[in-house]
């Protein structure tokens, strides 16, 4: 969602168990099984909500990892807003558990609003997605691309996604800028 920032769920960065990060953050983007056509590169900062650690839930279920490279100024990324509409067909894309290792995958479907920071949709997800970004193109041309939610969970009669709502947005807004201001604290005087 920014030159060196992925949106994903806090469940994909944290071990509520555990009570602890997971050790290392590896993004490729556009990999397809051994082939990285960008490279990979390390994140070096994660956000989440603290109450995710506390209480978990879908409410506080996103982070924000930031990347030691800008990587999305050689190719790209996606902007991200709260979804303005009740129910509107979105893309999906992650990597299933049930394909081949690192084999992405890629689905459209209605996805529902169904509260502020709840939605639901019925596209063919498997473990492994959790974390991928709920996307529409807000032009015809598909160069515009808007991620609205998080893919979180997945049962049999339906899958759940946590809306970019409001004070999502503004969380996350407030995180990236944050980051900046580390980024660059490290070169005044």
């Amino acid at each position: 969602i920014g030159p060196a920032h992925i949106l994903t769920a806090a469940h994909c960065v944290f071990d509520r168990a555990r009570q602890r990060f997971h050790d290392s953050f590896y993004f490729s983007a556009g990999q397809q099984l051994s082939f990285e056509p960008y490279g990979g590169v390390l994140g070096r900062v994660v956000y989440m909500p603290k109450d995710y650690a506390i209480k978990g839930g879908v409410e506080h279920d996103y982070a924000l990892i930031i990347l030691n490279h800008s990587i999305g100024l050689d190719i790209g990324w996606m902007g991200f807003a709260p979804m303005d509409k009740a129910e509107s067909l979105m893309f999906l894309q992650g990597y299933p558990g049930d394909k081949d290792f690192a084999s992405p995958w890629a689905v459209e479907c209605p996805l529902k609003k169904q509260t502020d920071i709840l939605g639901v949709h019925l596209c063919d997800t498997y473990s492994g997605m959790s974390g991928s970004s709920f996307y529409r193109f807000t032009d015809r041309e598909k160069m515009h691309p808007l991620v609205q939610a998080i893919h979180i969970y997945g049962e049999r009669s339906s899958n759940g996604a946590r809306m970019i709502n409001e004070q999502v947005f503004e969380q996350l807004a407030f995180w990236m800028k944050d980051s900046e201001d580390k980024l660059y604290d490290g070169f005044v005087n």
